[in-house]
């Protein structure tokens, strides 16, 4: 279950969703980065790994847009973005 869903059941029955990504997905500390602009912490939420052949905060979007697709009886799915 996605975090929005378990903070606010009720969505789950109104909200169509299917699953695409791999989440929770992983944060990096980037140690040289941090160094080279004075921060001795620096992490970054790598969200290239949220699927075996794509990634990026895409994906979240996908999974409520194909989620809605065949729960409005659409065949196609068209999105920009």
């Amino acid at each position: 279950m996605i975090p929005i869903f378990e903070y606010f059941p009720a969505l789950q029955k109104r909200l169509p969703y299917i699953k695409l990504g791999q989440f929770p997905t992983a944060v990096k500390k980037l140690d040289r980065s941090g160094r080279l602009i004075g921060l001795d912490r620096l992490y970054m939420k790598d969200d290239a790994v949220s699927g075996q052949h794509y990634g990026g905060s895409k994906i979240r979007k996908l999974e409520f847009l194909l989620g809605k697709g065949p729960a409005c009886g659409a065949d196609e799915v068209m999105t920009f973005g």
